[in-house]
């Protein structure tokens, strides 16, 4: 069935083409030395220079924040790198990949993703997903329980463990991006509902829409 899911309130599934649909970012690599490690990130270039404006400050905001965790920390270590995961369809959503530790410990990794409407630099939230879940009669699947069946189901086929006493999900979540296919995506830090050995847990929400 095909994926009805609407972001920011543009149609991010086969539609007629429009100058929406079409808009892409121009994506540069930016460096910054941590003397103890080194932090590399995406910055977007548009002809909206403020909407351009509003996504970088975010990004750069969170590897300042990661470069000044580094710095503070006497031999600690650090790497930042990014992964692109949709840059189409006036939608540019990203995962910035931070690692960290101190020599002869084993690194500790956390993950930021991030969605955003390249027309105005806005950065979408659950509130987005909701109100258009809500739309279209499928809160159930988008609630607090319905993301908790998601997990069990998607972490059950694809063999990750639980914490036996895990209990819920925070709620609403956090961390979404979307994928190539403008599918979103609730990614879980390592440790937040499984052993922080077996890394992120990435949840498909529109799993069902496919």
């Amino acid at each position: 069935m095909c994926c009805l899911l609407m972001v920011f309130g543009v149609l991010l599934v086969p539609a007629p083409t429009t100058s929406a649909s079409q808009l892409k970012a121009e994506v540069q690599e930016e460096r910054m030395d941590l003397s103890a490690g080194e932090a590399v990130y995406p910055v977007v270039r548009l002809e909206d220079s403020e909407g351009a404006l509003r996504i970088n400050n975010v990004l750069r905001a969170e590897v300042e924040a990661f470069a000044q965790r580094i710095r503070a920390v006497q031999g600690m270590t650090g790497t930042l790198r990014y992964r692109i995961t949709c840059n189409k369809a006036d939608t540019f959503s990203c995962i910035l990949e931070e690692e960290w530790g101190s020599k002869g410990a084993d690194p500790r990794r956390r993950f930021k993703a991030y969605i955003f409407k390249l027309r105005s630099g806005r950065q979408a939230t659950y509130d987005d997903v909701w109100a258009l879940a809500a739309a279209a009669g499928k809160k159930k699947l988008y609630d607090r329980k319905g993301l908790v069946d998601k997990l069990y189901d998607q972490t059950r086929r694809s063999g990750v463990a639980l914490y036996p006493e895990f209990q819920g999900l925070s709620y609403p979540p956090e961390n979404l991006y979307m994928d190539d296919k403008l599918r979103i995506h609730m990614l879980l830090q390592p440790g937040e509902v499984t052993y922080e050995s077996a890394g992120a847990v990435d949840i498909d929400l529109d799993e069902e829409n496919w």
